[in-house]
């Protein structure tokens, strides 16, 4: 049995033993070994039954599981039950408390706190405005999503200054829920040899223009910009636009594998590369690089490369 197949089994392991905290009454909910105050040690879900599922010790199953998914099993399964418990807040009227017990904490206090650090709210004003839950839930880790975690993104991003760079390409509006970037990209495709002062060796750019709110969800609209690096601005095409993006330092990764994948990309980014690396984001935009890698016609072989900014 290989280093997969192990995380694997502890992955169904892990949604079984979860699976009883849904189940069974709140009084016998307890959490697992890697808690603090608030918080109670239980052989149900912890590391250390993870690891007996997978087949290892303790130790090597925590080096096996950081190495595969980037980060620890105490974490992910802290992270799971925090999840489990934001839904069931959004979608029944149990009080805090009871929820709270039923998913592990011994206190409404430890559960609220241990909640706000993971969702920036508190149980009560989240379950008045659910419209963030699909941005920081922890959702369980599935076999494909592994596969692309080890094949499809690097997992430590080069950190390099990049830039200034020109841009010029069509902009529109978007929205995750109605995404409308593939038809942007296909309508500046039809028109690219129309752009003046194309780099020869440049890349093709997709902006993402950093959205100044204080709240972002599925419908909240955002500019996205697909546009190809130019040496000079000058005789742009009519209704389309130039964008200068000054030099600036990011977090540099590569996607490889179908462009509908690169959600779980993303959500490996900034789900869990950012909360362990101790980088802050700058607030600017982030860009997804087309360059000779790309590939359209071998999507599985395809690769691209998405900019992070940094502080």
């Amino acid at each position: 049995m290989d280093s997969r197949e192990r995380i694997h089994r502890s992955l169904r392991w892990i949604e079984e033993r979860l699976d009883e905290y849904a189940d069974g009454p709140a009084e016998n909910a307890r959490v697992d070994s890697a808690g603090t105050a608030g918080e109670a040690p239980d052989e149900r879900v912890d590391p250390a039954g993870a690891a007996a599922e997978a087949c290892l010790s303790p130790f090597h199953f925590h080096r096996v599981f950081v190495s595969l998914l980037g980060e620890p099993p105490g974490a992910y399964i802290r992270g799971r039950r925090l999840t489990r418990a934001a839904r069931e807040l959004v979608d029944t009227d149990r009080p805090i408390l009871e929820i709270a017990l039923r998913w592990g904490w011994e206190s409404q206090a430890g559960f609220t706190r241990r909640f706000t650090e993971r969702f920036g709210r508190s149980p009560g004003v989240f379950r008045r405005d659910d419209s963030r839950i699909p941005f920081v839930v922890r959702e369980a880790y599935s076999p494909d999503w592994v596969e692309h975690r080890l094949k499809g993104i690097t997992m430590e991003p080069r950190i390099e200054t990049k830039g200034p760079i020109r841009v010029v390409g069509l902009q529109g509006i978007s929205t995750l829920a109605n995404n409308t970037i593939p038809a942007l990209w296909e309508a500046f495709n039809e028109r690219a040899e129309e752009v003046p002062h194309r780099r020869e060796d440049g890349a093709a750019y997709g902006i993402c223009q950093y959205v100044d709110a204080p709240e972002f969800d599925e419908n909240t609209p955002f500019t996205e910009l697909a546009g190809i690096e130019v040496t000079a601005f000058g005789d742009v095409p009519v209704g389309m636009v130039a964008r200068y993006v000054p030099a600036r330092k990011y977090a540099i990764f590569t996607h490889k594998g179908p462009v509908g994948r690169l959600r779980e990309t993303y959500d490996y980014i900034y789900g869990v590369w950012l909360s362990r690396s101790g980088e802050e984001l700058e607030k600017s935009d982030d860009m997804e690089v087309y360059d000779e890698r790309f590939s359209m016609t071998d999507p599985e072989n395809s690769e691209l490369d998405i900019w992070v900014p940094l502080k």
